[in-house]
């Protein structure tokens, strides 16, 4: 299903921070969310997860508003790792991963087998078996955010919002998820939108890019059209080059000394 922003607004205090957005993202595509500090990105995702309620405009799945789905119908559309979560609780990991069938239980109800099973399979995908019963307040930040990966997995909604989600995790851990998202954009049409730090890992994983700066977004399309030397140094301010590179199966940025 659809999922679209039209003209969207949002501003703290009187200072806007969105400022008349307005985007499509289609099934079965990875979109990349780019952009310097305080350009909008956390924010943005947090309207389109209805986790903040815009000043004006409207977020749409298909063709409902936010706004028509009640907290458990949507969390059946959209599941999001956040940059930050805190667990004040003493949860195991496997507790905070069944956290996810929440939707899918009916209300008084225990897991069912179905529920047990893809809490197994995204622990296992994650690699996070190994922890499944220490506490995820006792955990590294790296293993955490594996852990709230696999919870967000296991909600297995039609769209899924990844906010810095691999800021904390080392490299092979973060090509690791990253995998496991582009097969689940490529087997199961999921629509996926991800705010990257690294350009690269984003040209690597994603099928457009959205380069946002000061609330607005300044381009919009597939990588290989919008990454560019050109893109770059307006929304960063600094010098590079772009060129594909045929084991990244993308273009990649070799960045220059000099600012601009």
């Amino acid at each position: 299903m659809s999922f679209s922003l039209e003209n969207l607004c949002f501003a703290y205090d009187g200072h806007r921070v969105i400022d008349d957005v307005t985007l499509a993202f289609d099934p079965g595509k990875s979109i990349g969310i780019i952009g310097p500090n305080g350009s909008g990105k956390s924010t943005l995702l947090d309207l389109m997860a209805g986790h903040l309620a815009p000043g004006s405009g409207t977020v749409l799945i298909g063709k409902n508003p936010l706004s028509m789905y009640t907290g458990k119908a949507l969390a059946l559309k959209i599941a999001m790792v956040p940059q930050m979560f805190t667990v004040n609780f003493a949860y195991t990991a496997r507790e905070v991963v069944m956290m996810g069938r929440y939707p899918h239980i009916p209300r008084f109800s225990a897991p069912a087998d179905q529920d047990l099973e893809k809490v197994e399979e995204v622990m296992e995908k994650t690699g996070i078996c190994g922890f499944e019963n220490r506490l995820v307040t006792e955990v590294s930040g790296g293993e955490r955010q594996r852990i709230f990966f696999a919870r967000a997995l296991a909600q297995n909604a039609e769209n899924l919002l990844l906010d810095e989600a691999t800021s904390s995790l080392d490299i092979n851990h973060a090509v690791s998820m990253m995998n496991i998202v582009a097969k689940e954009v490529r087997e199961l049409g999921k629509t996926v939108v991800s705010v990257f730090q690294d350009i690269n890992l984003a040209a690597m994983y994603c099928d457009e890019l959205v380069f946002l700066k000061q609330g607005r977004a300044l381009a919009k399309g597939p990588v290989d059209e919008v990454l560019t030397e050109a893109t770059v140094r307006e929304v960063f301010g600094v010098s590079c080059d772009v060129a594909y590179h045929p084991g990244a199966g993308a273009p990649q940025v070799v960045y220059r000394k000099e600012t601009v």
